[in-house]
């Protein structure tokens, strides 16, 4: 018994110390870390010892439990570096050459050695290589990309300067330097970009070829790009070097202007195609300047036209103006940027601002519509005139609400309210906005599908793609979801059915009818109520599994799923358990190898098959 009692400070002191490690290491609200189901393993610490080879991570300012943490947490970690002078961790993948070195000051440590409750709710966790386990706010995990995956490509004639080895850290960079008899071109460093790609900024010229005089000194292995050559000892600019043709090698020197509609050049003494410099150009007369008028020959050897040139008035026709007259004094005109004044016939009212306008791309743009009295204002798209045409209106559903909604005129028979549409395209990074336009409508056709800069308001700007290789073009790409409570606001006022249009990458169409949709207040978090699928339908029954489930978002978890189905599928949608349908997943262009993440509607395509466009409309029954 006194052996028992002289025993019971030895406990208490093991139970103080574990206490103590888990404070250090387990975030406050990670039950699993701080309730560790074998307190007795503490790893197996190998001193005077480092695994220099396939580094995944380097992170500085980590005690040693904490660095045992990120590796349970990381994607393929095996084994730890820990450099206690330095509270340096390196997490380390599979030893690749069977051996570890010696190095004083620190300790090797295989992770199998050590409890896996470190990792708390990141315990078993599925990341992909490349990746890390985060906790949530929702009490589950997430996986985020932490470093490159892919082997660091061939620097030719270079070696690395870091001191501890390579790593693979995501925004950080690794020191070389060029062997010895060649000269560094560029900043001496590979790094792994936030996009978990390695990116060389540098590469090695034998000495006698530095610096390089035109691009046939630059080694062919570099590729085709923008580099700093040094025709004579005073010169020195970039040009753009063909390495992929005829053995490489190639200064580019001319490349030719693309045309340039309605435009003439001004340069005194003609056009130059200079690297870097632009070109000024002046409209034709009759036809008014739309943003900057330089052609620009870039640093990557092609042109950019940063301007085009539109009609000074509305060539057309104004379209018919159903139940309205005209009320401008001297009669209609089609200056650009003006505006005729109209006002309804008897019995009929206005909506929106009396104006038909000639816009700053010569096209007109009727700004109202006449409604029937009776039919005023509008409380869904249902109550709209067909005649109107697809866009967007305001709409009524309660006396206390009103909001825009697009309305969908064209299908079935017209006036559907629509829900969300989903037409996403592949945006173009970095495009120069042009002088603003109302909307993609207002751009010249002529000019091509790309990013735009438009302003819908005075206030509001930003870019969009524009379609104009479709259906006469025009077309602004959006991606728009009406907000939950003004669904609920419109659909509490009766009955109302719901259609579903898709489209795959290949060109196929598909439509889906039910004939009762409705969703609850914010009380019930939104639940959806869907039945009455119509048998015609051709795109199969996606959503009735969905009925009377509530709307989850990646903040809000409120699915049957014991983990968030928002988060690991990477949308907002009704999800039971978790989904046969994800129409604002992740826009992953078709075929793809992630299981269930994309613009998912299973009963046509399947759980690997992400859609091109998704358009959701509801009618009053």
């Amino acid at each position: 018994m006194d052996f028992l009692l002289a025993f019971y400070p030895v406990i208490l002191l093991v139970l103080t110390f574990v206490g103590a490690f888990l404070e250090d290491v387990c975030d406050q609200n990670d039950y699993e870390c701080q309730h560790p189901y074998d307190i007795t393993v503490m790893g197996h610490l190998q001193h005077r010892k480092s695994q220099q080879t396939n580094i995944l991570r380097r992170i500085r300012q980590l005690s040693l439990l904490k660095c045992v943490k990120e590796c349970f947490m990381t994607s393929q970690c095996t084994a730890i570096n820990y450099r206690q002078n330095w509270d340096l961790c390196d997490v380390v993948g599979e030893i690749t050459d069977g051996a570890l070195v010696e190095e004083d000051g620190c300790i090797f440590s295989k992770i199998s050695t050590w409890p896996k409750s470190f990792a708390g709710i990141c315990t078993d966790h599925n990341c992909a290589a490349g990746q890390k386990c985060v906790k949530d706010d929702n009490g589950g995990y997430t996986c985020m990309i932490a470093y490159c995956d892919d082997l660091l490509p061939d620097i030719y004639e270079a070696v690395s300067i870091e001191t501890f080895g390579l790593y693979k850290n995501l925004g950080t960079g690794n020191k070389f330097k060029c062997n010895e008899g060649f000269a560094l071109v560029g900043r001496p460093f590979a790094v792994c970009t936030d996009y978990g790609k390695w990116k060389i900024m540098f590469y090695c010229i034998e000495q006698a070829l530095y610096p390089p005089h035109d691009c046939a000194d630059i080694p062919r292995r570099c590729g085709s790009g923008v580099y700093r050559i040094h025709p004579t000892t005073s010169a020195k600019f970039n040009v753009y070097c063909e390495m992929d043709t005829d053995n490489g090698g190639w200064t580019t020197v001319m490349i030719c202007l693309p045309d340039i509609y309605e435009a003439v050049s001004i340069e005194t003494f003609g056009l130059y195609k200079n690297l870097g410099t632009g070109n000024k150009f002046k409209c034709n007369e009759g036809f008014a300047l739309v943003g900057r008028p330089f052609a620009v020959c870039t640093d990557y050897g092609k042109w950019k036209i940063i301007f085009y040139c539109i009609e000074q008035d509305c060539d057309d026709l104004l379209p018919d103006i159903y139940e309205a007259v005209s009320i401008e004094t001297f009669g209609l005109y089609k200056n650009l940027g003006t505006g005729n004044k109209f006002k309804c016939n008897e019995g009929f009212a206005l909506v929106g601002r009396p104006f038909a306008v000639c816009t700053d791309y010569g096209k007109w743009k009727i700004m109202f519509y006449c409604i029937e009295q009776a039919l005023y204002p509008p409380h869904d798209c249902a109550d709209i005139p067909r005649r109107c045409g697809s866009g967007v209106y305001r709409i009524h559903p309660t006396t206390s609400a009103k909001f825009n909604v697009y309305c969908e005129m064209d299908t079935d028979n017209g006036g559907w309210t629509v829900l969300t549409i989903h037409l996403l395209l592949a945006y173009e990074q970095n495009a120069t906005p042009l002088y603003p336009p109302h909307d993609c409508a207002d751009i010249p056709r002529r000019c091509g599908s790309g990013v735009y800069r438009i302003h819908p308001t005075t206030s509001a700007k930003f870019n969009v793609y524009c379609e104009m290789d479709t259906d006469n073009g025009g077309w602004t790409v959006i991606c728009n979801v009406t907000g939950n409570a003004k669904i609920h606001k419109i659909v509490s006022s009766g009955d109302y059915q719901l259609r579903v249009d898709l489209e795959d990458f290949e060109g196929n169409a598909v439509w889906a009818k039910s004939t009762k949709f409705y969703i609850g207040d914010v009380t019930t978090n939104y639940k959806l109520e869907i039945s009455g699928y119509v048998a015609s339908s051709t795109a199969g029954d996606s959503l009735t599994y969905h009925t009377e489930n509530m709307f989850s978002t990646h903040d809000r978890d409120n699915d049957k799923y014991p983990n968030s189905c928002a988060v690991n599928f990477k949308g907002a949608w009704w999800y039971q358990n978790c989904h046969h349908s994800n129409l604002n997943g992740a826009y992953l262009s078709g075929g793809m190898d992630s299981y269930a993440d994309g613009v998912i509607w299973t009963k046509w395509k399947g759980y690997y098959y992400s859609l091109k466009s998704t358009k959701l409309m509801i009618k009053k029954l």
